[in-house]
């Protein structure tokens, strides 16, 4: 059956025909039909990369090169030319084809946007290169496509923001809050991303001034690896899971980096990973095997990495710059292990940069940084750490009280001495004072007077240093709220938490995102963001913390308050710093943090910061999107929201409906809105054809949603009888994907399936057989079977057609296109893989009209959406399902969030979908946001457009 051999049947078409590009002596034509399909292909089946985004990379990055002369001017003949060009091929039927046509409306928006406007113009053909930045332009040459050693020049920084702009923007990492946000930008708001993108590389930060108060973030030092840590099962056999070892751009990475051998590469590949892995199936990532290859190449182990990195660096502070000491040319074990992490670093830039634009993400990254920089020193996670509670045990402010209570008290007994002594001397003046009266000769009184008045400056001394006693005491007692108060503001000054793209400190499951969240940067008082230090360990941590508390002393010691108590306060900030050096402070500061998030602390802490999520420099966090919006886009108060909780999908799809029916919504017109779920921030895009109809016209929500969505789905699914032709076929393909361990046993199980079904009751029958047998045995957790495949499936499959009418379909879905009728050549090729087939699934006939499409226009490219007009066309003919309200988008590479009616449940649910709707699959972690279960989180749409608006 055709579905067996996924898409490569089409691939092979594709690749041999539509060569337009091939055969064009424009470039311009050239690097907008992208041809390498084999490549792409085989990048998709590999999967470690999206073939899609590598796709789109390329074709922007060849594209801004040639945009921008070698002088840095804009060709604006060529932005014409190139907009003629892709007017002309603007869909594609083919691989890939339901993914690259937004991304070709987006640059064919962009490339429009530059010839109509003088200002964008301006902005890019202004822009020059960075002076004072190496990672700025390490940046710029790695979206450019440069050599490493090669210069940057005005012309190389003009192409890579041009790249950046032309580059469609996705989430790659746990970074919603703000990727929704800079896709708006992005997208919407090209002269706000051009000035930020100039600000960034001149200045290496993004400022905010507003309200009398300006925001700063440093330029973040990684464009992230997310889709380097990908996790893939890996099984000891190669013709199990997906070949990772075939991936073109892996082996390209692994040759740039000298991995080499004498026998084929992806063969090499594969027997280091499986020798690495005990030859047992496990969980494996792109970055797991460029770190095998490498620990191969040069013979390291695990153990001798760890040693390397927990060793004390040898930091170098001038000023200019901080850098770690170099290490020596020979080949010690500490050099192997650095060479070894050089080439995992260039071997990782040059694996990412593939689908990711480096500028585009660094930016995103950066904006990231802005949901935490308004917040007061007392919410940051630092403050939690240092324990400014006098009652926290090993905290600074207990040691602060404690020192301070000691001072005072030790300053009192020194008052009540001295307060004695003064007594005992006052008697005596009191004495000398008789004396005086009944002195019989002048000698007597001379020498009583000499004695009274020696006896009246020990008097005045002492209550001199009384007076003084007493006023170190009393300013003793202030300073502990005085110290707290200034370290709070000096903290600020000294510190940031800005967003880490990046995040090693934390390991993540094989089903979890990469994790992303805020860091700690020592700024050491200095404004470049290229001087500050990135805190990535526990050593760094209690070193910033004592240069902090060491540099900030003369600075309090100015001040007026402190005059008379330098040496006390010198005492204190001296103990403070020894405090912090002590395992007992680094302790507790791990205890107030997990008291602070709720989160468990692990037994000995300080052996296990592996396990240790919230640390005080480094903590992931989803980062709040309301504070970004208000940072960043400069809003003294926080965004407009309209929110609720609900209890079903229905209940959520109406309100949205009536949430865009009021008058009180800004900006809907066009564009997107910035819309969360309880855990994720995203797209609400209006003008999706089924959803825009909902709200724009007058009708009762829940009553359109009953008719207009769910009726069309249950009458079709009701006539969708799934009899014995078609449960043959779809028992073949619940087969495919079975984890390996149950398809022996489903060869035999299917023969025992009844043939006569409706889908819901097909899908419940076999979900229940498939759950029996995994219960039966233990199943390896690589094998893990996900049901929601077989609703997916469902989804994709039905209803199926007789080949008869299949045949016909497409004869008549073509004609519409191509006005006329398919060759009986093109017929036959399309059928050739069904032979002896009796049924055809819906995305089988879909495919074959693709596939027929091609071989009929002899073309890759259409100026019109051919294959809306396929699917619109097998939908209004009842071969296809109806398609699903989308209606956001899901800031994923893919996705597209809409409501669908599962045929395997027959209810409304929440399903992310491809942008034609032809595949998808039910989002059920979110489940309990849906059903009521939770209550303590809402849905919310920010409804003020303007105030994300530059």
């Amino acid at each position: 059956m055709i579905q067996t051999k996924g898409l490569q049947p089409f691939i092979q078409e594709t690749a041999s025909l539509g060569k337009e590009g091939e055969d064009s002596s424009s470039e311009i034509v050239k690097a907008l039909s992208f041809q390498k399909f084999e490549w792409l292909e085989a990048i998709e089946r590999a999967g470690l990369q999206e073939a899609i985004s590598v796709r789109n990379v390329l074709k922007c990055r060849k594209l801004a090169n040639l945009l921008i002369t070698p002088e840095g001017a804009l060709n604006l003949k060529l932005f014409q030319e190139a907009v003629k060009v892709l007017k002309e091929c603007l869909y594609s039927p083919g691989f890939l084809g339901e993914y690259e046509t937004k991304r070709n409306l987006q640059l064919l928006s962009a490339l429009e946007a530059f010839l109509s406007s003088r200002d964008l113009q301006r902005l890019l053909s202004n822009l020059k290169m960075p002076t004072a930045s190496r990672h700025a332009e390490d940046v710029i040459r790695e979206t450019a496509g440069a050599k490493d050693d090669e210069p940057v020049t005005d012309a190389m920084t003009r192409r890579a923001a041009l790249c950046a702009f032309f580059t469609t923007l996705r989430q790659s990492l746990g970074s919603c809050f703000a990727t929704a946000p800079s896709i708006i930008v992005h997208d919407e708001q090209p002269l706000a991303f051009f000035k930020d993108i100039e600000e960034l590389l001149l200045t290496g930060k993004l400022r905010r001034t507003f309200a009398g108060r300006e925001l700063s973030v440093p330029m973040s030092p990684s464009w992230g690896k997310g889709i380097l840590k990908r996790p893939l099962p890996f099984f000891a056999l190669k013709d199990e899971g997906s070949p990772f070892w075939e991936c073109p751009i892996l082996q390209e990475t692994l040759t740039s980096i000298e991995i080499s051998t004498d026998k084929n590469l992806g063969e090499y590949i594969f027997t280091t990973v499986l020798a690495a892995c005990g030859g047992q199936a496990t969980w494996i990532s792109a970055e797991d095997v460029l770190s095998i290859m490498l620990m191969q190449k040069w013979e390291v182990t695990q153990k001798d990495i760890q040693d390397y990195e927990m060793r004390p660096k040898q930091l170098i502070q001038s000023d200019l710059m901080m850098h770690v000491a170099q290490a020596s040319p020979s080949r010690s074990k500490g050099d192997k292990v650095q060479r070894y992490l050089e080439d995992l670093e260039k071997g990782s830039k040059i694996f990412c940069a593939m689908s990711e634009c480096p500028l585009l993400k660094t930016w995103e990254f950066t904006i990231a940084s802005f949901a935490e920089v308004r917040l007061e020193f007392g919410m940051w996670n630092l403050y939690t750490s240092l324990g400014f509670n006098y009652d926290q045990v090993g905290g600074i402010a207990s040691i602060l009280y404690e020192r301070i209570t000691r001072f005072i008290e030790m300053t009192k007994r020194e008052v009540e001495d001295k307060q004695e002594e003064y007594n005992g001397i006052a008697a005596q003046v009191y004495f000398l004072e008789g004396r005086v009266k009944t002195a019989s000769t002048e000698q007597e009184v001379r020498w009583i007077k000499g004695e009274y008045q020696a006896r009246q400056v020990e008097l005045y001394n002492i209550k001199k240093q009384v007076d003084d006693a007493v006023e170190r005491s009393n300013k003793m007692a202030n300073l502990y709220n005085l110290l707290l108060d200034l370290y709070g503001k000096l903290f600020s000054n000294y510190f940031q938490e800005v967003y880490d793209a990046d995040m090693h400190d934390v390991q993540a499951g094989p089903f979890d995102d990469s994790p992303a969240g805020f860091r700690l940067v020592y700024k050491h008082g200095r404004s470049n963001p290229g001087l500050w230090t990135r805190i990535t360990n526990a050593s760094e941590y209690i070193e910033a913390l004592a240069s902090f508390f060491s540099i900030t002393e003369q600075q309090i010691m100015d001040m007026p308050e402190i005059k008379g108590i330098e040496k006390d306060l010198t005492s204190i900030i001296s103990q403070i710093i020894a405090h912090v050096r002590t395992e007992e402070f680094l302790e507790s500061a791990f205890r107030r943090m997990a008291e602070a998030h709720g989160t468990r602390l692990p037994q000995k802490p300080l052996q296990h910061m592996d396990m240790i999520e919230k640390k005080p420099w480094v903590y992931t966090s989803g980062g709040s999107m309301h504070a970004l919006v208000q940072s960043y886009f400069r809003r003294e108060d926080s965004p407009i929201e309209s929110s609720r909780w609900v209890e079903s999908e229905t209940e959520l799809l109406a309100f949205l409906i009536d949430l865009l029916r009021q008058r009180s919504i800004v900006g809907l017109k066009k564009g997107s809105f910035l819309m969360h779920s309880p855990t994720h921030a995203f797209l609400l895009t209006p003008h999706e054809a089924l959803f825009s109809y909902s709200w724009s016209h007058d009708i009762h929500s829940y009553a359109w949603i009953k008719q207009a969505v769910v009726d069309p789905s249950l009458k079709l699914l009701s006539q969708s009888v799934i009899g014995e032709g078609v449960a043959e076929e779809l028992l073949l393909r619940i087969e495919e994907i079975l984890p390996r361990g149950l398809r022996s046993w489903w060869r035999d199980a299917k023969y025992t399936v009844p043939k006569f079904f409706i889908p819901h009751e097909f899908a419940r029958y076999i979900k229940q057989l498939i759950s029996e047998r995994i219960s039966s045995f233990q199943v390896k957790s690589v094998e893990r079977f996900n049901f929601e495949s077989i609703d997916s499936l469902l989804y994709s499959a039905l209803p199926y057609s007789t080949k008869n009418k299949a045949e016909s379909l497409l004869q008549e879905a073509l004609q519409s296109i191509l006005n006329r009728a398919v060759s009986p050549k093109t017929i036959e090729i399309v059928f050739q893989d069904f032979q002896g087939r009796q049924y055809i699934a819906a995305d089988e006939l879909l495919l074959m009209c693709r596939r027929a499409l091609i071989l009929e226009a002899n073309k890759l490219y259409f100026p019109s959406d051919v294959l809306q007009t396929l699917v619109t066309y097998l939908r209004s003919q009842g071969a296809f399902l109806p398609p699903p309200l989308i209606f956001a988008d899901s800031n994923w590479v893919k996705d597209h969030f809409a409501f669908v009616v599962n045929p395997a449940t027959l209810r409304l649910e929440f399903w992310s979908v491809d942008p034609y709707g032809i595949k998808g699959e039910p989002i059920s972690h979110w489940k309990m946001w849906l059903d009521g279960s939770r209550k303590e989180r809402n849905w919310g749409v920010f409804t003020n457009k303007v105030q994300y608006s530059t």
